[in-house]
């Protein structure tokens, strides 16, 4: 039978995984938003590889911005199937749906390096 304190720790755990899921909601969207506010600003072509040699190899035309949210919605769909699957690990739900939220808070950082960039 399990006690008080389990199903307290249980309810905690399950509460610390629902707001890092609003965390990557709520991220999910502002990177919707920074999308379709600054697409029409950006120009023709933008920087987005900065691992080549400065000048024109970094620069990529301007439908590659649509790169972020569309990998912003891939690893939210994963994330969300793999906390479908039932794991007995609750540590393994949590780091999850946290990663989830680093990923697309670093999203939003390179959207907004890049934006800062051309404006």
């Amino acid at each position: 039978m399990p006690s008080y304190r389990t199903h307290q720790t249980h309810s905690a755990v399950a509460e610390l995984k629902k707001t890092s899921l609003h965390y990557g909601g709520i991220l999910f969207l502002i990177i919707l938003l920074i999308s379709g506010v600054f697409w029409w600003q950006l120009p023709p072509e933008i920087p987005l590889f900065y691992s080549k040699p400065y000048g024109l190899p970094q620069l990529s035309q301007k439908i590659w911005f649509l790169l972020f949210p569309g990998l912003s919605l891939v690893a939210f769909l994963v994330t969300f199937g793999l906390l479908k699957i039932q794991v007995k690990s609750h540590l393994y739900k949590d780091m999850l749906a946290w990663l989830l939220s680093l990923y697309l808070f670093l999203i939003i950082v390179a959207m907004i390096h890049i934006i800062l960039v051309v404006l």
